[in-house]
């Protein structure tokens, strides 16, 4: 029964991830302490509030109802993936361009010239009494934005439709779009990058709940940046790269054998994407071991690059 869950999985997620989720944590589940108040957001593991302000965490795992899944201060929402989301205000009624990102350090850094297509899922609050078109990503070299809580003054490469009001309460609505890449962006920021004059803002009914009435609030899960390879076409030739990792399922190491005419390098990353070893295929030599002793049990990606930074390989292995 354990062998073939392991191989129902790796079909499953070979087919989900072909493309490597650039994106750690991704859906918010790992954390460092369960939420019990507001601005939590540092609890999750790769995350944290692009401004400094207090976005907010949600959480099965806490005892506090107010910071829970599906149930919390602001309405109820079941996760789009596992039992965790993070909260973001994009305006609150009374608080001149104020504003809340989540933002994350990617697991690697972007490729010039090269097309990535990013994702991301929201939710509106059954409290809140606006709604907004007004939400993206910005993808920059570095997270030092902006201190304060005020509006980040940048033009996102991905934008949700200016004619979509995001005022769905029930369902998750999907944001995405792809971009070429200027090279050497290595953090997202989500959230909403225009201020009190310009934001579109559509005014809701009331629902009666005492909490965030006047707020424009969303929940975001399920958070993505891949590799575009319908636009990256790998320029090689399939007989100068060839690999075979054994044994999977494995236990204790792991081998890599190939035949290369040029160095390579191999990522290997968590289901949850967080990069957990980077190193170069060199050459000269035909094999590397891995020692898996430090890993836990589970499902792993790799990917593996020429040095152009074409992507040539990726796959799947479990260690039980």
């Amino acid at each position: 029964m354990k062998y073939l869950l392991s191989t129902t999985l790796i079909f499953f997620n070979t087919l989900l991830f072909a493309q490597i989720n650039l994106v750690p944590n991704f859906s918010f589940e790992d954390y460092s302490n369960c939420p019990n108040g507001y601005g939590q957001l540092n609890y999750v593991q790769f995350w944290y509030p692009s401004n400094g302000t207090s976005s907010d965490y949600f959480n099965q795992c806490t005892s506090d109802a107010f910071y829970s899944t599906p149930n919390n201060w602001l309405g109820s929402q079941s996760p789009k993936t596992g039992i965790a989301y993070a909260g973001i205000g994009l305006y609150y009624n009374g608080y001149t361009n104020y504003r809340e990102y989540v933002g994350c350090e990617l697991n690697e850094s972007l490729l010039p010239n090269k097309f990535y297509c990013v994702k991301f899922h929201v939710s509106l609050a059954d409290s809140a009494q606006f709604a907004t078109s007004s939400i993206g990503a910005y993808i920059s070299e570095n997270s030092n934005l902006l201190t304060g809580g005020g509006v980040l003054n940048y033009v996102p490469q991905i934008e949700n439709s200016d004619t979509i009001i995001l005022d769905d309460k029930q369902n998750w609505m999907t944001i995405s779009g792809c971009f070429k890449a200027n090279g050497g962006e290595k953090y997202l920021t989500i959230g909403c990058f225009y201020d009190d004059t310009k934001i579109n803002l559509l005014t809701l009914q009331n629902h009666g709940i005492t909490y965030g009435i006047n707020t424009c609030y969303y929940y975001i899960d399920d958070v993505s940046l891949v590799l575009d390879t319908t636009q990256n076409i790998n320029e090689y030739n399939s007989e100068t790269f060839k690999f075979e990792l054994f044994p999977n399922p494995a236990k204790e190491a792991l081998s890599l054998k190939y035949n290369i005419s040029n160095n390579a390098s191999l990522n290997i990353y968590d289901i949850l994407g967080a990069k957990r070893k980077a190193l170069t295929i060199e050459s000269n030599l035909n094999e590397i071991v891995l020692d898996l002793n430090n890993y836990n049990i589970g499902l792993y990606f790799y990917s593996i690059s020429d040095q152009k930074g074409n992507r040539i390989k990726t796959g799947t292995f479990v260690i039980e």
